[in-house]
């Protein structure tokens, strides 16, 4: 795999039209346009078959992001034995994250050291050195410094000059690239966002005339966010799904078509949109790398996510922020390294808040669904647990529309 990062991609719109090619005379563009933002792609492609797996798509290029796309990328073909990156020596590729998930990929029970400090995450050298090594199941081929013009797909990149049509255009074909159950809702996608647009200006009394305009930047950007959503929770799913096959957990359920398409087009219909927008979840996870998908789905219909490590912190949190819903792992290493593990932290922080009357509806996102854990979380006041992306995309923001 050919992998780097584009960053700092803007998204540009023009004023008006282009002229089209007419006899003797070129192809002409606007030169005045409208800024939409920038936005980052890490892409992976396969160098003998050409395709690209798991592009990801985002406001940064963070350690996380990373390592979500990483992960992302082997959950699409998990019969693969032994996976070989090619990419930059950014430090986002040298990272402990990336350490950590490689070694449990590939079985290692070493003591991998501090960061900083000692043992195999002391530096960024001795991190690379063992990313590097042809016995792991992901194995690292870092280009030499100044030479990354070498990775091949920084040639695929180099053709990318986006405009604000271009970017939607891309964001719709991530999709199908992602090789995971996204191509059949696809095209029910683009059916229910004209269905449901005309329904609107049916019930409009203010438009008088009715007609479908493919460049019109209202539908553009309703369309965008339900690829954008979907996509996420996909992703989400696979990365999930990864994780449980590399531990104890129960499977997921696979998730279905017409189940993602409900959920989505339910959390971007207008009248839940403006519900939603604005409200603040408080995310309690000592792994937050592991979210990163599903915290994408929900910032991309407008929930501001305030991430928290320690059941200590988000009650600190809490102390001095109002938050609309509350999501909690079960399992945390409290922040005293020589305390014992708290395989029932989720709930430990469920019974704290309770007993100190805050009432935020609670949702535990672990590895286990079971109707037992089901009934437990009642018991303890809590809203719902799952272990699946999309029914939690579902949870937080039928929650937060109770409140």
């Amino acid at each position: 795999m050919s992998t780097d990062e584009l960053t700092g991609v803007q998204a540009l719109e023009r004023k008006h039209p282009g002229l089209p090619l007419a006899p003797g005379k070129v192809e002409r563009r606007e030169f005045e346009y409208v800024r939409h933002g920038t936005r980052s792609f890490i892409v992976s492609r396969d160098v003998v078959t050409g395709h690209i797996l798991a592009p990801a798509c985002g406001p940064t290029r963070t350690e996380a992001d990373f390592l979500a796309h990483l992960q992302a990328m082997v959950a699409c073909q998990p019969e693969a034995i032994r996976w070989h990156v090619v990419c930059d020596q950014l430090n986002t590729h040298k990272s402990e994250s990336l350490v950590r998930w490689i070694a449990d990929l590939s079985s290692i029970q070493e003591d991998l050291g501090i960061k900083g400090e000692s043992g195999i995450l002391a530096s960024m050298a001795s991190r690379a050195a063992f990313l590097s090594d042809a016995t792991h199941t992901v194995v690292f081929h870092y280009t030499p410094k100044h030479s990354s013009w070498l990775n091949q797909i920084e040639i695929w990149q180099g053709s990318a000059r986006m405009n604000f049509d271009q970017l939607i255009k891309l964001l719709e074909a991530i999709a199908p690239l992602l090789q995971v159950l996204i191509w059949p809702f696809i095209v029910v996608f683009i059916w229910r966002a004209l269905k449901i647009y005309m329904e609107d200006l049916r019930k409009d009394k203010n438009v008088s005339e009715m007609g479908i305009d493919m460049s019109a930047t209202g539908l553009k950007l309703n369309f965008k966010k339900q690829v954008e959503v979907a996509t996420m929770l996909v992703q989400a799913d696979a990365a999930k799904q990864l994780e449980n096959a590399q531990g104890a957990h129960p499977p997921v359920s696979p998730i279905q078509t017409e189940a993602i398409v409900n959920a989505v087009s339910r959390a971007t219909n207008p009248v839940t949109a403006q519900r939603i927008a604005g409200a603040k979840l408080l995310w309690v996870d000592d792994r937050p790398e592991n979210n990163i998908y599903p915290k994408r789905a929900m910032e991309a219909v407008g929930i501001q996510v305030t991430l928290s490590k320690s059941t200590e912190d988000a009650l600190e949190k809490l102390r001095s922020h109002t938050y609309d819903v509350i999501i909690s792992d079960m399992g945390r290493q409290p922040p005293d390294p020589q305390a014992p593990y708290d395989n029932r932290a989720g709930y430990t922080l469920l019974d704290k808040l309770r007993d100190q009357h805050i009432f935020t509806p609670f949702i535990i996102y672990a590895g286990s669904s079971s109707p037992e854990h089901q009934a437990e979380t009642k018991r303890h006041g809590g809203f719902g647990t799952t272990n699946n992306p999309q029914v939690l995309f579902q949870m937080v923001i039928d929650a937060i529309q109770q409140e």
